[in-house]
């Protein structure tokens, strides 16, 4: 469990924010040194710039008040108030701001387009890494194309005409890796893709009928 302590002295007020977090997410508690002698009690507000709302109020004479609700990144400040009005608001103090989130590890994946049984197929490779980059398609191990533009195919094809296959019937084993364009570490490998190519059966020849 971690605790942050913020405190800014302002405005008559000493305010401290506590935010204790395990998993998931628990309850922020603030305090602040009350330097009034007439209040009737505290405002306890939310948010940040100019859009502020209450959650809360407390009597005379409270230091502290705890949100069941808070979230990483919000921000509180209080308010003493009596029957004439209220005061300034204290200083500003604010739950640490989440950490962004890790970008995607960097990946390439395969697909099997058309029918390789016709001879009438290719592999289209998708990455998410973005630049100058190139893919390599490996064929049963031996570097069989590089692309340097989307669409990355293993046969390149004409809108939705595929180009017959050059490999002929057989089983291959394809994978597809991304480098930089100038890069001889791969980024990123696809996982094994397997397509057996043949051919339909021969039609019969040489029909009669035996009466």
């Amino acid at each position: 469990m971690r605790r942050f302590n913020l405190s800014v002295k302002t405005l008559g007020f000493l305010f401290v924010v506590f935010f204790l977090f395990a998993a998931p997410l628990q309850a922020a508690t603030l305090t602040w040194t009350d330097t009034a002698d007439n209040e009737d009690g505290f405002i306890v507000e939310s948010g940040s710039g100019t859009a502020w709302k209450e959650i809360g109020r407390t009597v005379a004479n409270t230091t502290s008040f705890t949100d069941p609700s808070g979230q990483l990144g919000q921000c509180y400040r209080v308010v003493a108030f009596n029957a004439l009005g209220g005061s300034s608001p204290s200083n500003i103090a604010c739950l640490p701001v989440p950490p962004p989130p890790p970008p995607a590890p960097p990946f390439v994946s395969l697909t099997l387009t058309g029918n390789p049984a016709l001879e009438d197929w290719t592999v289209e490779a998708k990455t998410n890494v973005a630049g100058d980059i190139r893919i390599e398609f490996e064929v049963n191990s031996k570097v069989f194309r590089v692309e340097s533009s989307a669409p990355y195919a293993l046969f390149p094809q004409t809108g939705d005409v595929l180009s017959k296959s050059k490999l002929g019937p057989g089983v291959y084993t394809i994978i597809a890796r991304v480098y930089e364009q100038t890069g001889t570490v791969a980024l990123a490998t696809s996982p094994m893709l397997t397509v057996t190519e043949g051919t339909t059966p021969q039609a019969p020849t040489t029909l009669i009928v035996v009466e």
